[in-house]
Parts: C-alpha cells; sequence; structure tokens
C-alpha cells in the first residue's frame, strides 16, 4: 500500500489501539514538556526579573542575557509551543504540507523526524543552559534525559516500523 496524504493510511478505528508503546511514551513525554514550560515560558517572558518562578537574574552573569526575557521567549516558543505541536502530532500524525517538505527522510512520517529534533533541542537547551549557568538542579539532567529518550524511543525498531510512510 502506498502512503497517501492525509492521516497515516495505518490509522483506522481497528487499528488505532495498535500503535506501538513507544510512540505513547513519546507523546507522554511530550506532554510532560508542555506542562513543564507552560508555566516557566510565559512568566520570564512577562516579568524578565524572574521574580515570579522565584530565579533571580544574578544567574545569568556567565550568560550573554541580562535578563530573562529572551531565555523565556526561547523556552515559550521552542520548547513549549514546540512539545504542543509535537505532541498534537505524534496523537494526530496529521499531513501537514509545510512538514513534510521539511522532513529529511521521507521514507517515515515527518513526526519521526520532528520527535528526534525536539529531543535535541531540548538536549542542546540543558546543555547550554548549564554552560552558562551552571549546573544547579536535579532538573537539568532529568530534563536532558527526557530530550534523549525522545532520541532514544525515535530510533526503536516499533517506532520506526509504525512511522512508516511505505507499510
Amino acid at each position: 500500500m502506498q502512503y497517501s496524504p492525509g492521516i497515516n493510511p495505518k490509522l483506522t478505528m481497528a487499528s488505532e489501539n495498535k500503535r506501538p508503546l513507544t510512540l505513547w511514551l513519546a507523546f507522554g513525554l511530550a506532554c510532560f514538556e508542555v506542562l513543564s514550560a507552560a508555566p516557566y515560558g510565559p512568566a520570564l517572558s512577562i516579568d524578565p526579573t524572574g521574580g515570579l518562578v522565584n530565579m533571580h537574574v544574578k544567574m545569568l552573569a556567565g550568560s550573554p542575557f541580562k535578563d530573562f526575557r529572551i531565555p523565556g521567549l526561547i523556552l515559550l516558543a521552542v520548547l513549549g509551543l514546540g512539545a504542543l505541536l509535537l505532541a498534537t502530532a505524534l496523537y494526530r500524525l496529521p499531513a501537514w504540507s509545510w512538514a513534510t517538505s521539511l522532513n529529511p527522510c521521507k521514507s517515515r512520517h515527518w513526526v519521526w523526524a520532528a520527535t528526534i529534533a525536539y529531543g535535541y533541542a531540548l538536549m542542546i537547551w540543558i546543555a547550554t543552559e548549564v554552560i552558562m549557568i551552571g549546573f544547579d538542579s536535579w532538573l537539568q539532567p532529568f530534563h536532558f534525559g527526557i530530550g534523549m529518550a525522545f532520541a532514544i524511543l525515535s530510533s526503536m525498531p516499533t517506532m520506526r516500523r509504525y512511522l512508516n510512510r511505505n507499510p
């Protein structure tokens, strides 16, 4: 069966329950990341002093930022909205033409590459944070691990097979 635009052809009412555990785990992690970034991104953007989330501007001493506005906007746009987009995509597997055109792996649904990209974006965010402000919380390795989990889950055969565009 050849892949055609629209929702993944393997997804019908009868087969929807056959989604692999790896896809559900990635969906759950994306939802968790939405909830993690939701309060911090907007709060840091609205109050760049960090006061709304009990953070201090002096944390940024080793960074190029004078306040939390830019990091807050990045957190909101890339990690928060990115996680929301990813969670939606993992659940619905839409055939968005703009996303399909950006897909470097044409043999798989674009959400496969998006999951890997989000995982790497999260790992880069955390690594950059540690380099700029230092290691100051158990949340840093925790979220870095979640980024790694996205990459690992995407590499699992069950997820790769399920997102194959040529079933």
